[in-house]
């Protein structure tokens, strides 16, 4: 196991492209933390540092207390997983499970042995006299991860290792990494532009967006209270829905979300009362599941119907407000309306989020 800490880390590489700015981060012994963002975020910038195969520019990283700074890649301990399976074309699957350890000088007899119980974990006792060439893409990939495994590292780290497989055995392998971790009590830094990975994952997640990290909580933290209009709109599917307007004072001296062209909502009490200053511009969010069908109102949202997404149990449904914003409610099929209908939708209690204006505007409480 290895304690992982990275003090202020920063990366610009020449010409002046800032990767990663003023980042800090702790991953425990034994803990996984998901790192989510969208392509150029600096993502496998920081795996990329932790490793050792770029430097920080500015910033500490330490692996147990000890300073990273001079320490060749495998004086750190760590494995990574990518995309890419890179195994060897010319060795068997047993021969790929064994190749780090047998390079790191692991004596015969217990390489055997952490051959044998990576092939056990993940259901490659079967396969360890194929080639590459004649696996499947998921077994390749869990052919990739028992080469982490049979390696002993204090830290492995996850290059986006699912991307590209279907949805079912994406949905398998997740599961059986998050088990693999808890039984071998290692240390993982996970990174993916998946939601659904990051947070079935991680214990952990850091959201990160243009280099910056946005907000760093447990999944349900991330998802129930998100930091910024980023990562509210980031980590869900079908994204938040989000509204411009003002607050104004209504009837009772509640505070009221005004948004031009007609939606128009009364805030709880406790969320009012700690906004701070009538009259100031914020962004109202809802996450389309939160929606549910009411009757015409002054307190619902109600949009034009353009687009119904019929998917399983449930049915999205997307359209405009009397506003023109694009906006999206997920509801089950019975409660599906057709394209060109209006329909209005009210919030379940406590589900509307307020933020500053701007695409990383802060949560207002």
């Amino acid at each position: 196991m290895a304690d992982l800490l990275l003090e202020r880390v920063g990366k610009v590489f020449p010409g002046g492209a800032v990767a990663l700015s003023d980042l800090d981060l702790h991953v425990a012994h034994a803990e996984i933390v998901s790192v989510l963002g969208p392509s150029g975020s600096g993502k496998t910038t920081l795996l990329r540092l932790i490793a050792g195969l770029e430097q920080v520019t500015s910033g500490t990283i330490r692996f147990d207390g000890r300073p990273a700074a001079g320490m060749s890649p495998r004086d750190r301990n760590v494995a990574m997983v990518f995309q890419e399976d890179a195994l060897y074309p010319h060795l068997t699957v047993r021969g790929n499970l064994a190749f780090g350890a047998v390079a790191r000088g692991v004596e015969r007899d217990e390489v055997r042995r952490r051959v044998g119980s990576a092939a056990a974990m993940l259901g490659l006792e079967e396969l360890l006299d194929r080639l590459p060439r004649t696996l499947s893409g998921g077994e390749r990939r869990r052919v990739a991860v028992g080469r982490t495994i049979v390696v002993e590292p204090g830290c492995t780290l996850y290059d986006e290792p699912l991307g590209g497989l279907d949805a079912l055995t994406a949905r398998t392998l997740r599961v059986e990494l998050k088990e693999i971790h808890r039984r071998l009590g290692r240390t993982g830094v996970y990174v993916t532009h998946d939601y659904a990975e990051a947070m079935g994952l991680g214990d952990r997640v850091l959201v990160l967006a243009g280099g910056r990290a946005r907000q760093l909580g447990s999944p349900g933290e991330v998802y129930d209270r998100p930091a910024d209009r980023f990562v509210a709109g980031f980590v869900g599917d079908p994204p938040m829905n989000f509204l411009e307007g003002v607050l104004s004072r209504g009837d009772g001296g509640r505070v009221v979300f005004e948004e031009p062209g007609g939606v128009r909502i009364t805030l709880a009490d406790s969320q009012g009362g700690r906004v701070g200053m009538v009259g100031m511009a914020v962004v109202l969010g809802v996450r389309p599941g939160a929606l549910r069908p009411a009757p015409d109102g002054p307190e619902a949202f109600t949009l034009r119907v353009e687009h119904v997404e019929t998917l399983g149990e449930h049915a999205d449904v997307s359209g405009r407000t009397p506003g023109g914003a694009g906006f999206t409610a997920r509801v089950s099929l019975r409660d599906r309306p057709r394209r060109g209908e209006s329909v209005s939708f009210a919030a379940e209690p406590g589900a509307l989020h307020l933020f500053e204006p701007g695409p990383y505007g802060r949560r207002l409480e």
